[in-house]
């Protein structure tokens, strides 16, 4: 090659790639000045909304968040999740989780041969909020089960969720639930998926054109390209969410006022959607699948989809306002003062209930003996 014509094309080559350099060493800079400057540095970026149009105040916002952040993590795909390895002070109580980030004891990778493995999912009030671990139903029913079971030991596995709703709780399934080798499945939601759109958003600091989609409707956007790219750079760039968030409210196509309304997380056919693709999902891995039905102090929109859709596929359901009527006691006596979760003593009727159902109802059988369960369902026994 003639030297002199090779020069000028090395020289431009070097120019493009100090550019390239100098470009981002520039964009770098950028990021830590907002990384430096901005208050969401300390660990809180994924929860903070970029745009200044809340009608929250910031210091409020930073309070909730800092609360929230000792328990959850982000998450891209189930929006947020329990943190493994915790112990603090939460809400009153002691709140620990294992290395799954479950309020629950170590769970074995591996099923023992002689081990009927049940898992819960659901909201707040399967977690557990406001009340010990051992008082949990979860954690009851666990204790009365292996007691009385023969042949085998039962595990009640608490795979609960603060602010779940019912498609957190499928996606959960899909990814991480299935791995931990259930018999049955037990699933507890209902005022959760009622909250509106703008409960996400708060909790998640979504973006902007997100805003005012349901839980579904998010987790399908976020599935596609580019959006996919959009959101890592979203939630991994502090100058990118404070570019895209101005840009929005700039558009003012009204996408900051959708985070303060909307409709519900979960519509009622979504919620009959995902009921059905648990079923379906948990057929084909031959496991059981329990529809608890939840029981608030005022709440009882919940209730039809979750009794149709138990009548319509044989799926049984546990109805625990039963086990609230057995109290005999003013309703009011058995909530917290949120009207959402329930007392220790509720919890323990629960636990009583979900406890009979399984032991003499379910399929006319119960679980008896566990291995015989097992059978019944087509599993192995070992």
């Amino acid at each position: 090659m003639n030297p002199t014509l090779s020069r000028p094309f090395v020289l431009k080559g070097l120019s493009l790639l100090l550019g390239v350099i100098l470009t981002l060493v520039l964009l770098l800079l950028v990021e830590l000045g907002f990384r430096l400057l901005s208050e969401e540095a300390r660990g809180l970026a994924p929860w903070l909304p970029a745009d200044r149009d809340s009608a929250v105040s910031r210091a409020e916002l930073l309070e909730f968040h800092r609360e929230r952040a000792q328990v959850h993590e982000f998450d891209p795909v189930l929006f947020w999740r329990n943190k493994p390895g915790i112990d603090v002070e939460w809400r009153g109580v002691r709140v620990q989780t294992n290395s799954l980030g479950l309020r629950d004891d170590e769970v074995p990778e591996s099923r023992a041969e002689d081990e009927y493995r049940i898992l819960l999912l659901g909201e707040s009030t399967a977690f557990g909020d406001l009340v010990a671990k051992q008082r949990v139903f979860a954690e009851v029913l666990e204790k009365a089960l292996d007691r009385r079971s023969e042949n085998c030991r039962v595990s009640v596995i608490n795979a609960a969720v603060t602010g779940y709703s019912l498609f957190q709780s499928y996606k959960y399934l899909q990814m991480y639930g299935l791995d931990l080798e259930p018999d049955m499945v037990m699933i507890y939601h209902g005022r959760n998926d009622f909250f509106s759109t703008a409960f996400t958003s708060s909790r998640t600091a979504s973006p902007l054109g997100e805003a005012g989609l349901s839980d579904l409707e998010i987790s399908e956007e976020r599935s596609r390209f580019p959006n996919n790219i959009d959101l890592h750079l979203y939630y991994n760039s502090f100058a990118y969410r404070w570019i895209q968030s101005r840009s929005f409210v700039r558009a003012g196509d009204g996408t900051s006022e959708r985070r303060t309304g909307g409709k519900p997380r979960v519509s009622e056919s979504e919620r009959r959607e995902i009921l059905e693709k648990i079923r379906r999902l948990l057929e084909e891995h031959r496991t059981r699948f329990v529809v608890l039905i939840p029981a608030y102090l005022s709440f009882t929109r919940h209730r039809e989809v979750l009794i149709d859709f138990s009548r319509r596929t044989g799926v049984p359901a546990v109805d625990l306002e039963l086990a609230v009527a057995s109290m005999g006691r003013e309703r009011s006596q058995l909530f917290f003062e949120d009207q959402l979760h329930p007392k220790p003593i509720l919890h323990r009727a629960f636990a009583g209930h979900i406890l009979r159902f399984l032991w003499h109802e379910e399929n006319g059988q119960g679980l008896g003996s566990c291995l015989d369960a097992r059978r019944s369902r087509g599993g192995p026994t070992e």
